[in-house]
């Protein structure tokens, strides 16, 4: 709905005009009215109008001034002069003021009629243009985002890889010609952050990779623009002009300025996989094989890849000479045994030779077979040495990089070399056995709790126990658990089930039946003898 504003210093003539305005055919809901200038600039400043009719020849201010001041305050509103005199004068001075016409008095309906519609006509116009400038600015505004989300559809396989599909795809995002553009992805990984961060930094540094990446790969959003995938992965789509040949060599040193700049700005080793020219048909397969490349590549950190340069490269790796590192480890030559182990890894990491997860699997197994062998010939639980909380956590990691391989194997050569040395001395195992078991009496404990906590096999400690006691692990065990059951009986107040926990009895029937099996009465018996 519109406002119109009649000024004259006839009030005869605005009533005249006012009453000649259908206001349902122009959509007009209020006609408001004036005497003079000064009257129609106080409802103006407070009131929204649309539409001036106003009479040229008044006193003090005219109607050329009023229009004037309108402008002035950057009003836009469609002004039409209604004079006694058909001056050119005036003529010319409203045409340049921005009047949209003039009518002579007295005003005929038919001239009125036309003017407003003209008047009418010429707001929706303007006020259509700027819903679309409004439009245009949101689109321009969001536009990366729409395209973003055409190219994630395809790369997440939401839109078929086949023409027709991504087609209809690009029409729904409007988009329309994109499809055709042909383009060059790449794949970005953050391979290993070089220090300890939290979730929330490690989002940060992403984002800041992500923004090194467009500066250097991208340039600016009309030659393509950089995705994040997930977990460190982004992919970068080059747009790749039709008149223009494939520069390969400087976009390998673009992406080794990218890699060389997250190793001095982020602390981040970055693999970078350069795939081959594709339509978006083929975008989703193409980035696909980047993917799996990197997913098999579990050496080549900090380097420009692409998938000719991993088949030239493919070949078998050589198993490290794990019994020359078991000789070391009996030896006790600690430091040259890392040196041997990080020397190996280096070599691996730093070859042109692509390192599989199936390469890194056989390292693993190889490993675990001949350090078996080796913890059974000396007596010692192999499952005190793989089962502790960060064994676990190294061992998942351990296939994800040459890197967390030598971590998980470095880290069981530390718990490898501490069971030895346990073992070494079978008095302090002993001592170190009965002395946890004085500390978690209360607790449940078996003969394998205990020889964990010492780092030997259970039948070992066992017979060396039973060589130092003179009686079997669990005996003594026993024998602890009674004297101690014993001893509250004598000296405390302390109910029969309460002991038994106390001595590492949750079953309150099964401990009065062991104690009255080993020591001839039940536990209330025995209170009652010794109290007489």
């Amino acid at each position: 709905m519109m406002n119109i504003l009649i000024v004259d210093d006839e009030p005869m003539e605005i009533d005249l005009i006012s009453k000649s305005i259908d206001q349902k055919q122009y959509a007009i809901d209020q006609v408001l009215t004036a005497t003079n200038a000064l009257l129609a600039k106080k409802i103006i400043a407070t009131q929204s109008v649309d539409i001036l009719l106003c009479d040229i020849e008044m006193p003090k201010e005219n109607g050329l001034d009023l229009l004037k001041w309108v402008r002035q305050t950057g009003r836009d509103i469609q002004c039409i002069f209604i004079t006694c005199h058909a001056d050119f004068s005036f003529a010319q001075q409203a045409m340049q003021l921005g009047c949209l016409d003039y009518l002579l008095k007295p005003v005929e309906q038919a001239g009125l009629d036309q003017c407003l519609s003209a008047a009418v006509d010429r707001i929706k116009r303007k006020e259509d243009q700027k819903k679309k400038n409004i439009i245009c600015s949101l689109w321009s505004r969001y536009q990366p985002l729409v395209v973003e989300g055409f190219w994630r559809e395809i790369l997440n396989h939401k839109t078929p890889s086949d023409y027709a599909s991504i087609c209809q795809a690009a029409a729904d995002f409007n988009l329309e010609g994109l499809e055709e553009t042909e383009i060059l992805p790449v794949l970005i990984h953050a391979r290993r952050w070089l220090s300890d961060l939290s979730a929330r930094d490690v989002k940060i540094m992403e984002f800041g990779l992500k923004n090194i990446a467009e500066e250097l790969l991208i340039l600016n959003e009309s030659n393509g623009l950089i995705i994040d995938l997930d977990h460190g992965m982004f992919v970068g789509l080059i747009y790749l002009d039709p008149d223009d040949s494939l520069d390969l060599q400087s976009l390998r040193e673009a992406c080794q300025k990218l890699i060389e700049a997250c190793l001095q700005y982020l602390a981040c080793e970055v693999t970078c996989y350069i795939g081959s020219p594709v339509l978006s048909h083929r975008l989703a397969q193409m980035t696909d094989e980047l993917i799996h490349l990197d997913h098999e590549n579990l050496a080549g950190f900090n380097r420009v890849m692409t998938c000719q340069d991993a088949i030239g490269n493919a070949g078998k790796i050589g198993m490290p000479n794990i019994s020359d590192w078991i000789l070391m480890l009996s030896g006790r030559d600690i430091e040259a045994l890392r040196s041997k182990t990080h020397q190996y890894f280096k070599i691996l990491a730093d070859s042109n030779a692509a390192v599989s997860s199936q390469d890194i699997l056989e390292i693993q197994h190889h490993f675990m077979q001949e350090i078996s062998r080796f913890l059974h010939q000396r007596g010692i639980d192999v499952q005190t040495v793989f089962n502790q909380e960060q064994s676990a956590m190294l061992f998942r990691n351990a296939n994800r990089s040459v890197w967390d391989m030598e971590q998980w194997i470095l880290h069981n050569f530390d718990m490898i070399t501490a069971a030895i040395e346990s073992q070494n001395s079978k008095q302090t195992s002993v001592e170190k056995a009965k002395s946890f078991i004085e500390q978690n009496i209360s607790q449940t404990l078996t003969c394998e709790d205990i020889a964990a906590h010492v780092y030997l096999n259970p039948i070992y400690l066992n017979r060396i126990f039973k060589q130092e006691i003179g009686m079997p692990l669990m005996e003594y065990l026993l024998n602890k658990r009674l004297d101690l059951a014993k001893r509250l009986l004598d000296e405390t107040n302390m109910t029969v089930s309460s002991i038994a926990l106390a001595v590492g009895y949750s079953n309150f029937s099964y401990f009065s039946r062991l104690f009255r099996k080993c020591i001839g009465v039940s536990p209330m018996g025995y209170r009652k003898l010794q109290q007489n």
